[in-house]
């Protein structure tokens, strides 16, 4: 979605993932020669500790610097982008029901969070490691507890580079879906081996448990003021990845892990459900009719926002926008792929899309359509759909209509629109 590939980034209490950042800029950090023999020395055990944890050699020197909090904010401000409203990251993540209408940029709200949270960074074209410190601009005798684990994870990001192909993986994902498992698995490979790091610290030099209270698995969340989806966004790459990736470690032990680099996953199911991963699960290809201006009342104004894969990550998010976790589980089992088209009308700030997804079996189909019949009376507040008019079955509500058509196989097709009469159009199209 907004991501870029060139920088891996992590926090404390949010995780800022590839928002652009002039290299070192205002770095003022001390090269060897100048810092404290104390600093040098456990640098150089934090190293060779993660290295031994990872099983992989550094091969050639990784430059680090350690930059203030000060420093950070200057250069997100410096790149930040003039607000968009009416961009289509911003349109997708309103169309699909994750961020508000109300005028504000999601890119500049995750900008502003970061400025406040993130940890440090691992620059994979300069092949540099950054580490936001604690206080100042000098780390001093020694880093702390959270600066010290941060550094553990970027030098495993550094590791991963030198033994794979991280940039190419993140370079050729060709949707928003792949590129999302991809950075999920790389992410959770370096949290999965922060974890051991910890461990191993507490366990080789127990007079250090401090480091437990920065515990980056189980406590970190990102700030309250986070809207609901990039906190999901966070949990899902970090937290998620590393699931995926200690699923992996316990079925083969490090080998396991490294095959992945060879076969990354392609879909964000797969990192939700590393068995599908391992059994050679793959998504189906869906394809969508973009050529639905037709089914405008008024075809003038409408722009083609984005065409896309949703993936089972965005669908649960936007399933749960009405439905329990519980229900959103069972409607979300079987996805097996999807396409989706958005529209947007900026003279009348209006939205519209169509979806088009496949389950893995007719009765999955069958049960994501009984709970979307539960998810569109909820969104819309009504309880009483059209009667269905052409096999579309359709709610309208405030600002819009959805409407859902199953035939009884494994497709099953829904819309998002001003009028209930345009997205059966939209439907129309896809399945007729």
């Amino acid at each position: 979605m907004r991501y870029v590939f060139r920088y891996i980034w992590i926090g404390i209490t949010a995780l800022l993932i590839g928002l652009p950042l002039t290299s070192g800029a205002d770095d003022d950090s001390a090269t060897d020669d100048q810092r404290e023999p104390a600093l040098i020395a456990q640098i150089a055990r934090i190293r060779q500790q993660v290295s031994d944890l990872r099983g992989l050699s550094l091969n050639q020197p990784v430059p680090d610097h350690f930059i203030s909090r000060s420093a950070i904010r200057r250069e997100l401000d410096a790149e930040a982008q003039p607000p968009d409203p009416n961009n289509p990251l911003n349109q997708f993540y309103i169309a699909f029901d994750l961020y508000p209408d109300d005028g504000s940029d999601i890119q500049q709200t995750t900008n502003e969070i970061n400025a406040a949270n993130i940890g440090g960074y691992y620059d994979l074209i300069e092949r540099e490691i950054f580490v936001v410190l604690d206080e100042g601009d000098d780390p001093g005798k020694r880093l702390s507890a959270r600066e010290q684990v941060i550094y553990a994870h970027e030098f495993t990001h550094a590791l991963q580079d030198q033994h794979f192909e991280v940039t190419d993986i993140l370079w050729f994902t060709y949707t928003n879906e792949t590129y999302m498992a991809a950075l999920a698995f790389i992410e959770g490979d370096a949290m999965f081996t922060q974890e051991l790091f910890i461990l191993d610290s507490v366990q080789n030099k127990p007079e250090d448990d401090e480091i437990l209270a920065v515990r980056l698995l189980g406590e970190m969340t990102p700030p309250k003021n986070a809207p609901d989806i990039i906190r999901a966004e966070l949990d899902f790459v970090y937290l998620g990845g590393m699931n995926f990736i200690k699923t992996l470690y316990e079925t083969g032990g490090w080998s396991a892990v490294n095959s992945v680099y060879d076969d990354p996953p392609i879909a964000t199911s797969h990192i939700l459900h590393p068995q599908d991963y391992m059994a050679g699960v793959m998504p189906r290809m869906v394809s969508v009719n973009s050529l639905i201006y037709s089914a405008f009342d008024d075809p003038e104004g409408w722009d083609r926002m984005r065409e896309d894969t949703l993936g089972e990550f965005y669908l649960r998010e936007y399933l749960a926008t009405q439905l329990t976790p519980a229900r959103v589980d069972e409607a979300a089992t079987g996805w097996r792929g999807d396409r989706y088209i958005l529209f947007y009308n900026r003279r009348i700030n209006r939205r519209a899309w169509v979806l088009v997804t496949t389950w893995d079996r007719v009765a999955d189909a069958q049960t994501f359509t009984r709970h979307y019949h539960q998810f569109a009376i909820a969104r819309t507040d009504d309880d009483s759909p059209l009667h269905r008019i052409a096999g579309v079955d359709c709610w309208t509500g405030d600002d819009g209509a959805l409407c859902l058509r199953h035939r009884g196989g494994h497709e099953v097709v829904i819309a998002y629109a001003p009028t209930a009469a345009e997205g059966r159009a939209m439907i129309a199209l896809q399945t007729d």
